[in-house]
């Protein structure tokens, strides 16, 4: 989530007072984290349904005094995604939590990919593509490590385990693998996007032509 806002502090999005409220909001939820002064999910969905009216609001009205309005609907856009990914930090959070916290992460990094046209983008991109395939490493290990608890007391009369913890991977190790997955990923992906940029070009000739 740090990355995915630090992608947008770059693009000049937000000043010293969002900044520092954001901050605060990513502290605040790591301590409450699986603790009773979480938000419920139903409190969470409703403030998640009544802030996009009034985001739409605010747009219409320009009540957010931004420069241009390409400038205004990313500058609405961008606080949107931020307030909601707020109240989802805040809140208390299942498996589809996470997804849409990931997923609005990302969408911070797109949306920042058009803002910026500072090479320190390119830094924050690269940290953000490691810390998002360590975050999906864990979330999945620790989601196999809930099923298998689970299996496990099911079949405690048994003593039948499935699933062992043999192929879970350290969290030291995290970022090595990670790096090693996003390379071969690339090596994977360069060569089917350049088969396909190659295959493509006498199509788009032959249809010009015609």
């Amino acid at each position: 989530m740090f990355c995915g806002f630090l992608a947008l502090w770059v693009s000049g999005t937000f000043g010293i007072v969002g900044t520092a409220f954001f901050v605060a909001i990513m502290i605040g939820a790591w301590f409450l984290e699986e603790s009773r002064w979480q938000i419920s999910e139903k409190v969470g969905t409703a403030v998640i349904v009544l802030a996009l009216p009034l985001f739409y609001l605010i747009w219409r009205f320009q009540l957010i005094s931004l420069y241009g309005s390409e400038t205004v609907i990313a500058g609405i856009l961008a606080r949107m995604i931020l307030a909601l990914t707020a109240i989802k930090l805040l809140q208390k959070k299942g498996d589809r939590d996470w997804i849409f916290l990931y997923l609005m992460a990302f969408f911070e990094v797109l949306l920042a990919a058009g803002l910026s046209i500072s090479a320190l983008y390119l830094v924050t991109f690269l940290a953000y593509l490691l810390v998002m395939v360590c975050s999906i490493i864990a979330f999945e290990m620790r989601k196999t490590a809930r099923d298998v608890e689970t299996k496990t007391a099911i079949d405690k009369k048994k003593e039948v385990s499935v699933f062992t913890s043999a192929a879970v991977v350290p969290a030291r190790r995290l970022p090595t693998t990670s790096i090693a997955l996003i390379v071969f990923i690339v090596m994977l992906a360069a060569p089917l996007f350049l088969c396909c940029r190659v295959s493509a070009g006498p199509v788009l000739a032959a249809s010009r032509a015609g």
